[in-house]
Order: C-alpha cells, then sequence, then structure tokens
C-alpha cells in the first residue's frame, strides 16, 4: 500500500501485509493523551536560562515542563494537580 493511513486503517482492522506475516494487533492508543502544562492555572515561567519551567502546586522548577517530569519519576502516573486556567 502506498498510503500510510490506509496501510494502519487496514491494520487496525485485522488485515495482513504481507500473506506470511499475522496482523499486528495496536493495543496502545495512537495518541498518548496527558495534561499540558501550559494550560494549567499552577504552571508559570521562571525566566532562569536553566530551569525555564515551574509548577506553584509541586514547587519545583525543571528544565522539562512539569508534566513530564511527574510522569518521569513516577512512571504511569499523569499529574493529580491540573486544573485548567480559567
Amino acid at each position: 500500500m502506498r498510503n500510510p493511513r490506509a496501510a494502519v486503517t487496514a491494520l487496525r482492522k485485522g488485515a495482513c501485509a504481507a500473506p506470511n506475516v499475522m496482523p499486528m494487533r495496536l493495543t496502545k492508543p495512537l495518541k498518548h493523551v496527558r495534561p499540558q502544562c501550559r494550560g494549567c492555572r499552577h504552571y508559570y515561567v521562571t525566566w532562569e536560562s536553566r530551569h525555564p519551567h515551574g509548577c506553584r502546586a509541586m514547587g519545583f522548577k525543571s528544565q522539562r515542563t512539569p508534566c513530564l517530569e511527574v510522569i518521569r519519576s513516577t512512571p504511569g502516573v499523569a499529574c493529580l494537580h491540573f486544573k485548567p486556567r480559567s
């Protein structure tokens, strides 16, 4: 198949790409959904070159966005302090 989207759709339906290959089943969603820190009321920009991102709820600054730090330090757990900005 030349169209990659058609190939993914065919694989989701259980079609085989080649006759000798077992069909691949997608067990994970294609797009992982997690809270975006920039839309949270606790997120702030620190204006420090080494630690530009901060979280007031957890009280830390980091090089990466705080939600990535939380996922990295506690595998499988998303940020529990996320509150959308009003």
